[in-house]
């Protein structure tokens, strides 16, 4: 069983706290995080090497969104892992300490 954790601070904060637990799975919310102010739907982004599992797990994150703010479903957008992400937990190898 997985408990769910919110952590707390800026977003490197957040990051390292959650390398430091070790955790299995580590997602962030945005609501409308364009500069539009209407939102019109709801998409989850994943890893490139995210397991099946956990492109699942953000296919039906994003249909609860949006069917909970009433917007269109944009899916699952995998996506490499960029530079400034290297501290981040991966969803396939588990959680990796920052690199220097």
């Amino acid at each position: 069983m997985y408990r769910c954790k919110f952590y707390k601070g800026d977003y490197r904060e957040r990051q390292e706290q959650a390398n430091a637990d070790r955790c299995a799975a580590y997602v962030e919310h945005h609501f409308n995080s364009s500069t539009s102010p209407n939102a019109s739907y709801a998409v989850a982004i994943s890893g490139a090497n995210a397991s099946q599992t956990s492109r699942n797990w953000g296919r039906w994150y994003a249909q609860a969104a949006a069917r909970e703010f009433s917007l269109s479903v944009g899916g699952v957008a995998p996506r490499g892992v960029p530079r400034r992400a290297a501290g981040r937990p991966d969803a396939k190898t588990g959680p990796r300490t920052k690199r220097s």
